[in-house]
Parts: structure tokens; C-alpha cells; sequence
């Protein structure tokens, strides 16, 4: 039998229903005890195959019994519950892992930054005193945004590293741009040069990182991006207003109300009103770097 048979056959042996061989409670031998694949999609709400495909992430590791099945401890589905939880709030994998695992004082997080990479705020310290200076429970965030309470409250406490399109979504909730949700005045100073070394920038702390190339008194916001391979919006996103991009180099998948698909190469720019829900990720194997023109100012 081939690995890819030997795979399959594994694959059907955990989803099998009501059979001999996976009955329909949790299964001990000596003294390993848990439930089967399928009893734990049912108690956490998810598919068998989303459950696989976590594991091939690396999100949750089941005991595998010899005659191939997966066994789930208590503390396991727990984690499933957490997992499929954050899945539906949109979290990729990698950022599900970091929030599993991070450790409060050494989790990475969105910045800005002056010219220099002097640190300004940091925006799980800043997204909080927002929302007790405007006196908004978590629920209430979560009622705005569609995001859980308790990824709101994992971002606030830098175990969550908040993707591009969270962040537009929390600054709309809060009637402002991403650098006013991260403490900065959404007043741009009124510069007509900005020299290179002086740009403002925001690192997502996820492959993103944004530089300001204007601070003139204005609507018109124009914007360095460049975007690692894998890195994009993680969701999509809308606002008010209208923009245009230039790929300078690399590749970009940009979609629009979530059935337009555009394959942009190095050269390509394209137009478009902002109210349109977009999403964006560099599938490429090289960073691409685009220039990215908004009107009004979104971050």
C-alpha cells in the first residue's frame, strides 16, 4: 500500500460514524483517555478536516494510537474550542499560534515608529486607553467590529498580532485612521518634503510595513508598502473613500467584494473606490513594494 493510500485510508478511518471501530463516547486504554476525531469536531463545532488541517499546522498535536487513530484529551478540545474560535475570527494560523503561545512580555507587536525606528506606541497598550477613554466594554468593540471579545482583549494584551484589516476595522469603530487608533494625532504635519530617513512607519509586526511619504496638510495620502512573501490584509476590509496603487516590484493577488481577483505584476496599477470590500496578499517568493495612494487619509 502507498504512503498516499496508507494517508487516505487513515483520513476515512477518523471520520467513520456510529462504526465498530469509533464508538460514539471517549476510548481509554491503560492509561490513555480521550475521544475520537469526530466526537471532538462535534463538541467544538468544527469539520473533521479543518481539526486535520490544524494539525498540519502545528496547532494541536493528538495522541495517535497504533492502530492509526487520533485521540483527543480534555485539554485538547479545549484548545480545538479556542482554535476554531479564533478561525472564525478570522485569524490566520501563524497568527492563531502566536496567540496560543506568545508570552505577554515577549510577543511581537504593531508599531509606529518615527524616521530612526524610534518607538512610538505600542497597539495593544494604545487600542486599551482608547476604549476606557471612550468608555466602550469589550462587547461593545466586538458589537462594532464583528471581532470576539476575547481577541479584542488578546490584541489590547499584545498576545495577538492584529492583521491590516483588524486594524482598519477597529479604527472605523472608533471613528478614526490607523494612527489615531494607535495614539497619534490623525493631524498630519504640514511638511512638503519628507526625506527618506524621516518617514513616518507602521510595522504590522506580520510582514507589513507602511511608510509615509507625505505630511502635507491634505487628504491625499501616499504610501510606501512592502509586503513579505505570504504577508498580505489577512481579511478584507472597507472605508470611505478612494485609492489607486503602483506595483514597483514583485507580485500582488488583490481582490475585490471577495470575487474579483487581480494578479498585479511589477508595472500594473489599478484604481479603485474604497467602499468596495479588499483584501490583498503577495504570493510571491520575493517582497513586493508598492506605492499606495489613499484619499482621505487612512492611516
Amino acid at each position: 500500500m502507498s504512503t498516499a493510500d496508507r494517508s487516505s485510508q487513515a483520513s476515512a478511518t477518523d471520520s467513520m460514524v456510529g462504526s465498530a471501530a469509533e464508538p460514539d463516547y471517549g476510548h481509554q486504554l491503560g492509561q490513555v483517555a480521550g475521544v475520537y476525531i469526530l466526537q471532538a469536531a462535534r463538541m467544538v463545532g468544527a469539520t473533521t478536516a479543518s481539526i486535520r488541517m490544524w494539525e498540519k499546522h502545528g496547532l494541536v498535536t493528538p495522541t495517535r494510537l497504533s492502530s492509526g487513530y487520533r485521540l483527543y484529551s480534555m485539554d485538547d478540545v479545549e484548545r480545538l474550542r479556542q482554535i476554531h474560535k479564533l478561525t472564525l475570527d478570522g485569524v490566520n494560523p501563524a497568527g492563531i499560534k502566536r496567540i496560543l503561545e506568545a508570552d505577554a512580555d515577549s510577543a511581537p507587536s504593531t508599531q509606529i515608529a518615527h524616521g530612526g525606528g524610534q518607538q512610538i506606541h505600542n497597539v495593544g497598550d494604545a487600542l486599551k486607553q482608547l476604549r476606557v477613554d471612550t468608555r466602550l466594554t469589550l462587547r461593545q468593540v466586538s458589537a462594532r467590529t464583528g471581532l470576539s471579545p476575547s481577541y479584542i482583549s488578546s490584541v489590547e494584551r499584545s498576545l495577538a498580532v492584529p492583521s491590516l484589516a483588524t486594524l482598519q476595522k477597529l479604527a472605523v469603530a472608533f471613528g478614526t485612521n490607523v494612527q489615531g487608533l494607535m495614539g497619534q494625532t490623525t493631524e498630519s504635519p504640514d511638511t512638503v518634503l519628507v526625506r527618506a530617513h524621516e518617514r513616518r512607519t507602521l510595522d504590522s509586526g506580520a510582514g507589513v510595513t507602511i511608510e509615509d511619504m507625505s505630511t502635507a496638510a491634505s487628504n491625499l495620502e501616499s504610501l510606501l508598502f512592502t509586503i513579505q512573501p505570504g504577508a498580505g490584509s489577512d481579511g478584507s476590509f472597507s472605508h470611505e473613500g478612494e485609492e489607486m496603487l503602483y506595483v514597483v516590484a514583485g507580485d500582488l493577488v488583490l481582490t475585490l467584494d471577495g470575487t474579483d481577483v487581480y494578479d498585479l505584476h511589477a508595472g500594473d496599477s489599478m484604481s479603485y473606490d474604497s467602499t468596495r470590500a479588499h483584501a490583498w496578499v503577495n504570493e510571491g517568493e520575493v517582497p513586493a513594494i508598492l506605492v499606495w495612494v489613499n484619499t482621505p487619509r487612512t492611516f
